[in-house]
């Protein structure tokens, strides 16, 4: 499958205390050389809060959604795609639309399911 990776980090505090942009990609990394997923980008928006979804590297990913070039993305965890529940719930049905999955490495639930919508919800809530 190919794959967009996705990275975010917006304080200092997150990067020296939480997951560093370069523990992101090493975890996601592993994780996709597992899966047998092809790299096909990086999207890295370090610096950038999660409260909206107008950052440069985001509405790149957005682009490259609708125009088929990635089959998944791939996260450490929800919070790093978005921090805001009516965002979070907007990018799962956009990627729904677009036959894109979402896997969050640390939160390895199915974003598909019931429970798993529900589970999301509840982290965007606590993110």
């Amino acid at each position: 499958m190919r794959c967009g990776i996705y990275v975010r980090v917006s304080t200092d505090d997150q990067r020296d205390n939480g997951y560093s942009i370069a523990s992101q990609l090493q975890m996601i990394k592993q994780y996709c050389e597992k899966s047998n997923y092809d790299i096909v980008d990086v999207y890295n928006d370090a610096g950038h809060s999660g409260k909206d979804l107008m950052r440069p590297e985001m509405q790149r990913l957005l682009k490259d959604i609708k125009s088929h070039k990635i089959e998944v993305i791939v996260a450490i965890k929800v919070d790093r795609l978005t921090r805001n529940n009516y965002d979070g719930f907007w990018i799962l049905n956009y990627c729904e639309e677009h036959d894109v999955k979402i896997e969050l490495i640390l939160e390895p639930y199915d974003v598909y399911t019931a429970n798993g919508e529900m589970i999301f919800g509840m982290n965007l809530v606590f993110g």
